[in-house]
């Protein structure tokens, strides 16, 4: 696991929410074999899925770029402080 952490870069936030938003759309295409999903349930599930796809391009950038500053791993370039 320390290794992990040490060597493996990390996923930008932004990528990763695009990827959980690739994911959801292919889980909300298959037809669930417990119910079918109501027109509701499905009209609620597009809307969701629509404002996420609304914060990508907000999070690309300034959030993106401080998340990656406190995970960089060299501690030199990360911020001196919680302040910073």
């Amino acid at each position: 696991m320390r290794r992990t952490i040490r060597e493996k870069e990390p996923v930008r936030p932004s990528t990763r929410l695009t990827q959980e938003l690739v994911a959801a759309d292919v889980r909300r295409l298959k037809p669930s074999a417990a119910k079918p999903a109501t027109e509701e349930e499905i009209r609620a599930s597009s809307r969701r899925l629509l404002q996420v796809k609304k914060l990508i391009p907000l999070l690309r950038g300034d959030l993106d770029w401080i998340v990656m500053k406190c995970l960089e791993k060299d501690r030199t370039h990360r911020y001196e402080t919680a302040s910073g």
